[in-house]
């Protein structure tokens, strides 16, 4: 099968799958992760083309990151003529480490989530999940065994190492002893390397073993692998097997296995002290597998070769840690700031620029402030072009460092850098970056977006042009950010955390709260475990601005707060504002106007300190400025503190280029206006911000124009108007999911009075629905062609047939052609 495809495979995809399955031995440049996904989904597809196609993948609990990716990429894409049928072993409670749409059949015994209760409420102990991943293996789930085991675990006076042995307790180990002593010694020798190896074959036992152990039935062979038929099998013989023993398996191991990275995890697993040519040897297994894009593998593997460096060998042991340390930022595992605490004291030049830079990144995921100075002084030491321009691109971020001259600096050395270095995927990111600081035409920034999608150089440039499409209120940048989920996992910790970020905020903007909040969720699985306090407080703010669109206020006040504490907390400024801009949207919704001005004031006030007179204020808090802004200017209105409201219309007004803000910048007139009592100059505004709202994807802003319009001309007495522009607020509320202002909305219209304009009565939505399903169209068509839930069709159907008398959609169709019920 394999032959099969490369050939069809386009060159560069067929490059990367080759690295990557280690097939081509001469490609020294680590296989770029979209590249090998986009390969497995284009052999999958052309083997579809002749038959139809099943993915099959055992316990993908053990899965590398790399994999699941792959696997993730290609399940999102896959056709009729394809299927995924995936086991796992689930833990916690219950949820699969692969996250993937599809039905889900749970097996008994006991998961690994039901062995953790059922064994912390026996005796009261919580383990660590990768314990509690060993010991569900060992025990198959069955409770009693597991209970002993952890009992063993309690008992213990030191942690369970990553690699130390499941302790098997007396009487279990006797049991399983038992079974062992009937097999003769000489076999039972053999079968200890058939625990200690990760892939053990037949060929690892002679033919008399073999068949003494599978006649015992300890052992079974399936194809060209060898397996206990219980891990506990394998767990006795370990421990019961001498120090010296173990190291001479390994040592036999290490001259059998074919795998690289396999027979030097064994050498080292010989080895009695240092010793520079095992370390070399896993040095060279950690390179290689980096570079099948395996970096907790890598990591593992360096830190082992550092451990095992002879002191004599001192700028190779410190090297070396650096190393571990970037794989370990790279498979975003703990770890990485300790070990570069240690060894940052005895480096110098360009090895000690390298570990500021990493360093950076940990302590700047609890503390914004941190990095910038790590970066600053890592140029101090840089010796390595290609190393400055990277940090050169960290310290001139927009979107995480705002704009300055010193990051305009930064970013014009970077692009100078990139052209000498020739690296088409860094000049694209440093041009945008460039581009984007200096506030250049959006082509210039769209130039380098193609430079580096063809590259396949990165995410940058491209991220930043999703910013600059979501800062004018372009749903461009939505569909980029989309398109960049699943390269982003590729391109490293923080371009992936920005891009959910960013689509989370894009996707709740855009009338999608569901898919907001779980992004947002995601987001914060990836940043709760590693300890990201930035992460975790963005995070919680996006949720919280979702939820307040879904009405469920108690949870966005929960999430809001947090998220303004942590960022308070860690220097994060514009994170800081933004939530107490969430916080006042919150009470906004809730009618509760005194206590979100008090929010809103707080928010602007951090703004005007932390960015006198610049525009974009803070420009990494820019997509979130112009709604703080707008929703300030209603609260202040509404009270009649309009002396606030004018310096916030300055600031939406001063880039009049940009249609989101000029059509803010309306709504806010009419806001003043309607409050100073100037009816038709609040109408004009209105108008003109709804329509300057309606071909935005700001279905939320767009709806708020309308239903201010409606209030204005119900006040005005403009009753047929009124009702028209309120109806068509409600309908994009209701389109969106937005309960609250629905509400308002429909509470405006019970203030107009009189009989709607429809002689059967129904409102606006009802009325589109009715067309559409009259038409012939299914509830599922009629919800994607009005942008709603079926659910929401479902209802209002179910009013419409109630108010015409209906009782079929066929009934309905004949209604509306005899009567000529007005639809839109």
């Amino acid at each position: 099968v394999l032959d099969e495809v490369l050939k069809g495979l386009p060159a560069p995809q067929k490059v990367a799958l080759e690295t990557a399955l280690l097939i081509d031995g001469g490609n020294d440049r680590a296989p770029d992760p979209h590249a090998v996904s986009m390969a497995a989904l284009t052999a999958l597809e052309l083997l579809a083309k002749k038959r139809p196609v099943v993915v099959a993948v055992d316990d993908a609990q053990w899965l590398d990151s790399p994999s699941r990716m792959t696997l993730q990429f290609v399940a999102r894409r896959l056709t009729a003529r394809m299927a995924l049928l995936m086991t796992e072993r689930t833990e916690g409670h219950g949820e699969p480490t692969t996250q993937l749409e599809g039905e889900r059949l749970t097996l008994r015994p006991l998961s690994a989530g039901a062995l953790q209760q059922f064994i912390h409420e026996r005796i009261g102990v919580a383990l660590p999940r990768p314990t509690l991943l060993r010991l569900h293996e060992a025990s198959g789930g069955y409770p009693l065994y597991a209970l002993e085991i952890a009992r063993a675990l309690r008992a213990r006076s030191s942690d369970l190492g990553a690699t130390d042995p499941l302790p098997v307790p007396g009487n279990l180990r006797q049991l399983v002893a038992r079974r062992l002593a009937a097999i003769s010694p000489e076999t039972r020798s053999e079968l200890l390397g058939v625990a200690s190896s990760a892939r053990p074959a037949p060929a690892l036992l002679s033919p008399e073993a073999l068949q003494e152990a599978i006649a015992a039935e300890v052992i079974g062979v399936e194809g060209a692998r060898v397996r206990f038929t219980h891990p506990l099998f394998a767990s006795v013989l370990w421990v019961e097997a001498s120090p010296a023993e173990r190291r001479a398996v390994h040592r036999k191991l290490a001259d059998l296995v074919g795998d690289e990275e396999e027979a030097a995890r064994h050498l080292a697993l010989a080895a009695t002290g240092p010793d520079e040519i095992i370390a070399a040897r896993l040095e060279r297994a950690a390179a290689r597998a980096r570079g099948r894009g395996a970096p907790t593998a890598a990591a593992e593997l360096m830190e082992r070769a550092r451990e095992l460096t002879p002191e004599a060998h001192r700028v190779d042991r410190l090297r070396r840690a650096v190393d571990a340390a970037e794989f370990l930022v790279a498979a975003r595992s703990p770890g990485a700031e300790q070990l570069l605490e240690a060894v940052l004291p005895a480096t110098t030049g360009n090895l000690r620029a390298r570990a500021l830079q990493l360093l950076a990144v940990g302590r700047g995921l609890n503390d914004n402030r941190a990095a910038p100075p790590l970066l600053e002084e890592a140029l101090e030491h840089v010796e390595d072009p290609m190393l400055e321009l990277r940090i050169r691109l960290q310290l001139s971020d927009p979107i995480l460092r705002g704009t300055s001259d010193r990051s305009i600096v930064h970013a014009e050395r970077a692009v100078e850098l990139a052209e000498r270095g020739g690296d088409a995927g860094l000049m694209a990111a440093a041009a945008g970056t460039r581009a984007a600081l200096q506030g250049k035409p959006i082509e210039d920034l769209e130039r380098a977006a193609r430079i580096e999608e063809l590259s396949r150089g990165g995410v940058q440039a491209r991220l930043l042009l999703a910013w600059l499409h979501l800062a004018r209120g372009s749903d461009a940048g939505r569909v980029l950010l989309n398109s960049l989920l699943d390269e982003s996992l590729a391109a490293g910790l923080r371009a992936h955390n920005t891009v959910i970020s960013m689509l989370a905020y894009a996707e709740a903007r855009a009338g999608n709260p569901r898919r907001a909040k779980l992004l947002a969720n995601e987001f914060l699985l990836y940043s709760v475990p590693e300890q990201n306090k930035t992460g975790e407080s963005g995070g919680l703010g996006i949720r919280a601005y979702a939820e307040a669109c879904l009405g469920e206020l108690s949870d966005a006040r929960r999430d809001a707060d947090a998220s303004m504490r942590i960022a308070d907390a860690a220097g994060f400024a514009g994170r800081s504002i933004q939530t107490r801009g969430v916080l006042g949207f919150v009470d906004l919704s809730a009618g509760d106007i005194d206590h979100a001005a008090e929010h809103f004031r707080a928010a602007v006030a951090r703004l005007v300190a932390a960015d006198p007179g610049a525009w974009p204020p803070l420009a990494h808090t820019r997509l979130a400025i112009p709604t703080l802004l707008a929703d300030a200017v209603e609260a202040f209105a509404d009270l009649g503190h309009l002396e606030e409201t004018r310096p916030l219309i300055n600031w939406l007004e001063r880039d009049p280029t940009n249609p989101w803000h000029s059509a803010l910048a309306a709504h806010c007139r009419g806001l003043t206006a309607a409050a100073r009592g100037e009816q038709e100059r609040a109408q004009a505004d209105f108008r003109e911000a709804a329509e300057r709202l309606e071909p935005l994807s700001l279905p939320l802003d767009h709806g708020r124009a309308l239903l201010a319009l409606g209030a204005a001309q119900r006040r005005a007495r403009r009753k047929s108007d009124a009702r028209r522009s309120l109806e068509r607020a409600l309908e994009v509320f209701e389109g969106i999911e937005a309960p609250l202002w629905a509400a308002t909305a429909q509470r405006e219209l019970a203030m107009i009075g009189g009989r709607p304009g429809s002689e059967a009565g129904l409102t606006a939505s009802e009325r589109r629905v009715a067309d559409l399903v009259a038409s012939g169209r299914t509830n599922k068509e009629v919800a994607a062609a009005l942008f709603i839930s079926a659910k929401t069709v479902e209802g209002h159907l179910a009013n419409v047939y109630t108010k015409l008398g209906v009782r079929s959609r066929s009934e309905l169709a004949r209604k509306i052609a005899s009567e000529g019920v007005r639809t839109p």
